[in-house]
């Protein structure tokens, strides 16, 4: 015998199944912590560090300039709503300074009036490196320390406190969760030490687009060159492209390198002049393709090696 319900009683019993859907994700989500995180590679580690415990919103997808942004209004409500919200600093979030005059997080928080307390940077502990080849440079900071495995660990250390303080009952949980993740990061760091201290000393030439490869440079030893300092600041201008083929030509690196999301023209015209090929692309800004913040690092260790040793025999696992 087939039954057929008026339409009226079909819509009640969808509108029912979506009330228990939305409250079975609610208890899901009951306890805890909501977190925001400016881009992707400070959402990753919060991510990381809070485990099941917490629930990340990221504002900044992978392809996109974490320097300059314009929240949405779901940016803006969930940073409003959250437990805990986390940016790198410095200047990353705003060329011009960590400021609400010029950083779009500062003038995100205080647009929805958020409590300092809840508000934490990712940055703090780690020795800043200034740049200014050019005048108008001087004196600025460059922020992209995390490219350095070194930096992820103190960027580690502190999502980890900065949760326990938001939610000290699961503290147990983010210090283990934390020394998981450092213990990848320590990993990584006498990679990059063994790996790029075996290349040939003469071969010991990083040169790319933007500077933001300064922090993994000194630490691991590695000579530095670039086409300009810091996006912003009038990328692959005529005097920049002369200055990067002097600089080519006189170190004579084995390879150039691409940056993700970066104009390629600039690094196509120093190629061009002086002979030297580019032999892949490294990623800075963001996480980019890679699937996590430690996939991210492995990449440009290993692009690295492959560019600038004969046998491109990078062993990174």
């Amino acid at each position: 015998m087939n039954v057929h319900l008026p339409m009226r009683y079909l819509r009640l019993s969808l509108m029912g199944l979506t009330l228990i859907a939305s409250a079975g994700h609610a208890a899901a989500n009951e306890g805890k912590v909501q977190a925001v995180g400016s881009f992707t590679i400070v959402s990753d580690i919060v991510e990381q560090v809070g485990g099941d415990r917490v629930d990340v919103y990221n504002i900044i997808k992978s392809g996109n300039d974490p320097h300059e942004w314009d929240p949405s209004p779901r940016d803006t409500k969930k940073t409003a709503d959250a437990d805990a919200v986390f940016y790198f600093g410095w200047n990353l979030e705003g060329i011009e300074g960590d400021s609400a005059r010029y950083n779009w997080v500062r003038k995100l928080l205080r647009s929805v009036d958020k409590d300092p307390d809840a508000v934490f940077t990712l940055s703090d502990g780690i020795e800043q490196k200034k740049i200014g080849i050019v005048e108008k440079n001087k004196g600025k900071v460059n922020p992209h320390a995390f490219t350095s495995p070194r930096a992820g660990l103190i960027m580690t250390r502190n999502a980890r406190d900065a949760l326990i303080q938001v939610d000290p009952e699961h503290a147990e949980d983010y210090k283990a969760n934390a020394a998981a993740l450092s213990d990848e990061l320590k990993s990584l760091d006498q990679a990059y030490q063994r790996e790029l201290q075996a290349l040939p000393e003469e071969n010991r030439v990083l040169f790319t687009g933007e500077r933001a490869f300064q922090y993994l440079a000194e630490d691991y030893g590695l000579e530095e060159g670039f086409i300009w300092e810091i996006d912003g600041s009038d990328e692959g201008t005529p005097a920049q492209i002369k200055r990067a083929i002097r600089f080519v030509k006189e170190h004579n690196p084995p390879s150039l390198f691409y940056e993700y999301n970066d104009d390629e023209r600039p690094m196509n015209t120093v190629a061009d002049a002086t002979g030297v090929e580019v032999s892949g692309t490294l990623i800075s800004d963001d996480i980019g393709e890679a699937d996590s913040y430690v996939d991210y690092l492995k990449h440009n260790l290993e692009t690295i090696v492959d560019g600038l040793s004969s046998s491109g025999s990078s062993s990174v696992e």
